[in-house]
């Protein structure tokens, strides 16, 4: 600074003062970008909507952003180790967050689904999925197959806005066919229906099935009732895409069709040109890895539509990573990971660990012990996953049969991917050594590096790093 003074003193011209204007000028704009115009916490997909600038002229004429997430399959959080990976409840929370402090009314909603597995395990993760989902504020949920199947843990979080237009549940169950929500002079009307092919499923359930069609002609024709003003129509969809859109066919007034049917990546599609006759159909994505961001302007009409990755780029919400830790401190103190042991190896042989294998192989063993496999265990416990059962399975040697691992203290021998993780069964071969044993393929390591859960995964890019067989 006093070397500008020493300017401004010396500005007897107009050039100093000018030099003297220039550098304060300069070290303005620089304290502000970097004291007030932080840069946004996340990077935004090309083509949406929603830019750096809150005023802009593609968002400036909203009136709601509509937020469609779901399909978790129980992942609380991303599966696997690597970078790269989508989803998990401390991201979507985050994005809804961000997106509450632009000045815009959010409408929350998911497509259910939301656990798979069954199980205690997925009875706890039912739990902490309904403590999130409320947290999040959500507005709407679709009563999927999923839901179907696992009755007994749903009825227990009935308190969630639940819906299920083409299913009459038990009496315990107080669930309404649709939604209707005002939102900015808005109303918007929800429907979740049950492809045909669960009809089944309902009546082994002991619940009544309406077909699609009879179902959402009776819940529209209801939920319409005394709405005078602006209006969209939300169809979430269990079931076949082209079962989907030959129903949407016969209901052209509803402009908004969300498929739920595994999709592994979200994908948007508009038919007709003009205004009111558009009908929107979008994929959602499984696991939860995307969110679908609807922007609807005044008149309730949908002005654009991205999906955004759950991604690195999202920062963790504090109140989730909270929820998320609590989570695995739960499944941790609940013993399950000690009560999976049901299943005997194909082989009829049992598991022997890798310390007898490296006596006889010691070159191998030396190898093995400096790559990843050799303390993938560890791994684990440093994110206190150690006594979870969906990641041991790739963790350990065998968990999941009789004489697999079971715990670090029952069976320490067994941590880490060790070599009948890769070849096998290990006792046959120690009675009897033969050449052909334990041969290893590229399905051998899909198994566990799958695309979703390893997505930089190259089998001969790979191999070079773990390989020990004697050259």
């Amino acid at each position: 600074m006093r070397s500008l003074f020493r300017v401004f003193q010396k500005g007897c011209t107009w050039r100093g003062g000018m030099v003297f204007v220039i550098l304060l000028f300069l070290i303005f704009q620089i304290g502000r970008s970097l004291v007030i115009l932080r840069p946004m916490p996340m990077a935004l997909p090309k083509g949406s909507f929603l830019v750096n600038d809150s005023k802009s002229e593609k968002e400036k004429n909203l009136a709601v952003y509509l937020v469609v997430g779901g399909e978790e399959w129980g992942y609380l959080e991303p599966c696997g180790c690597s970078s790269g990976l989508l989803g998990g409840i401390q991201r979507k929370d985050s994005f809804l967050v961000f997106l509450k402090g632009r000045k815009k009314e959010v409408f929350f909603i998911e497509v259910g689904d939301m656990e798979d597995k069954g199980g205690p395990l997925g009875e706890i993760k039912s739990e902490f999925l309904a403590r999130a989902l409320k947290q999040m504020e959500i507005q709407g949920l679709s009563f999927g197959e999923k839901e179907l199947a696992q009755l007994s843990y749903w009825k227990n979080h009935l308190e969630l806005p639940w819906m299920a237009t083409n299913l009459d549940l038990p009496k315990s169950f107080s669930i309404p066919k649709f939604r209707k929500i005002e939102k900015k002079g808005i109303t918007i009307l929800l429907f979740s229906l049950l492809s045909k092919e669960y009809a089944t499923l309902a009546e082994l359930q002991g619940m009544a099935f309406e077909s699609p069609l009879k179902g959402l002609k009776k819940a529209y024709k209801a939920a319409r009732k005394d709405i005078s003003g602006p209006l969209l129509s939300i169809v979430i969809f269990h079931g076949k895409d082209k079962e989907m859109k030959d129903l949407a066919k016969g209901f052209p007034k509803i402009p908004l069709w969300i498929n739920v049917s595994g999709h592994i990546m979200p994908k948007k599609e508009v038919q007709g040109k003009n205004e009111g006759e558009k009908q929107w159909f979008l994929l959602n994505s499984r696991k939860s890895k995307h969110l679908w961001i609807i922007g609807l302007d005044k008149k309730g009409r949908i002005a654009n539509a991205f999906s955004q990755p759950l991604d690195e780029h999202i920062p963790d919400s504090p109140r989730m990573t909270e929820l998320y830790r609590q989570y695995v401190q739960r499944v941790r103190e609940s013993g399950l990971s000690l009560k999976m042991a049901s299943q005997q190896t194909t082989a009829g042989g049992i598991f022997v660990g890798s310390t007898r294998c490296i006596q006889c192989h010691p070159q191998e063993g030396r190898q093995w012990k400096k790559t990843p496999h050799s303390h993938a265990f560890s791994t684990l416990k440093k994110k206190g996953q150690h006594k979870n059962p969906e990641c041991l399975a790739c963790h350990t040697v065998g968990y999941g049969f009789i004489s697999g691992f079971q715990s670090e203290d029952l069976t320490a021998g067994l941590k880490n991917v060790g070599c009948e993780s890769c070849h096998g069964v290990g006792s046959l071969h120690v009675r009897s050594p033969s050449r052909g044993y334990g041969k290893v393929t590229k399905n051998t390591c899909l198994k566990c590096h799958t695309q979703e859960n390893s997505p930089h995964f190259d089998y001969l890019k790979y191999l070079p790093k773990v390989i020990h067989h004697k050259k």
